[in-house]
């Protein structure tokens, strides 16, 4: 049997997604067929009662702009989707679908690989959007000193702290990080907001960027004056997509080089 799987959102040309889970169907010898579909806000529903119809139909990965417009769904939700309020992988199982999230975890399994620890470390999250509600819960399950958020908008990240409670704390421009996670759209406009010039960053600190690619080149070039350890997130890519693939056939492929296969 050959499942079907693909890979949702506006813009889609960019996704890597159908390389990476070749080669982890090839790893683990299961026939699949992965495409990228464009799928515009509002057209999200109607393209899964579609996919789904065929009966080879087993998952979707969803992307930007899509990630919580898949909470109108109806699906069961796993206890991650439940905090966060959004989705980046659809499973269908005995007539119903699963949503669930794999990017926090995603995150925090290249940080590893890549040697960065987070426990006990004075974390700081840039951005207040969808991205860094992903990764906030993961990133406290690691037991960072704390955890702190920076936004072009004090307001708003306000209004992102008040659904984490103690956990995540206004950022005062008094701490000096010692894990930076860019989670705003820098760099995508060829440009760094104003607020990251009145960052605190030490010589030791850690910049990790969920960008990747150009858009990661401008946040990586500001950086390099302060620090020299610097992380774009095509690791993050490939890991949050292993256990993507995991969610849909139980077995977890290995992600090692798979990077370098791919770029």
């Amino acid at each position: 049997m050959e499942y079907k799987l693909g890979v949702v959102g506006s813009p889609i040309e960019h996704s890597l997604s159908p390389e990476i889970h070749s080669i982890f169907a090839q790893q683990l010898n299961i026939k699949i067929s992965y495409e990228k579909f464009l799928v515009k806000t509002g057209e999200l529903s109607s393209f899964c009662d579609h996919f789904f119809d065929n009966p080879n139909a087993l998952g979707l990965n969803v992307t930007l702009p899509l990630k919580k417009e898949a909470l109108e769904l109806e699906a069961n939700r796993s206890n991650i989707v439940k905090k966060i309020y959004s989705a980046n992988t659809i499973k269908k199982s005995n007539e119903s679908l699963y949503l669930h999230s794999t990017d926090g975890q995603g995150l925090v399994n290249d940080l590893v690989e890549k040697g960065i620890t987070i426990k006990d470390k004075k974390i700081l999250i840039l951005g207040a959007g969808g991205s860094a509600m992903s990764i906030i819960p993961a990133i406290s399950g690691s037991n960072p000193s704390c955890i702190e958020i920076a936004n072009r908008t004090e307001e708003n990240a306000k209004k992102f702290i008040v659904q984490f409670g103690e956990s995540v704390s206004l950022h005062e421009y008094k701490l000096e990080p010692e894990v930076i996670i860019n989670c705003t759209s820098a760099g995508h406009d060829s440009s760094v907001p104003e607020f990251f010039k009145n960052l605190k960053i030490s010589k030791d600190c850690i910049l990790y960027d969920l960008s990747y690619g150009s858009p990661h080149k401008h946040t990586r070039n500001w950086f390099k004056k302060y620090s020299q350890y610097i992380y774009s997130g095509e690791g993050m890519l490939v890991e949050q997509a292993a256990l993507s693939f995991e969610y849909w056939f139980g077995k977890k492929p290995t992600t090692k080089n798979i990077i370098k296969e791919i770029l």
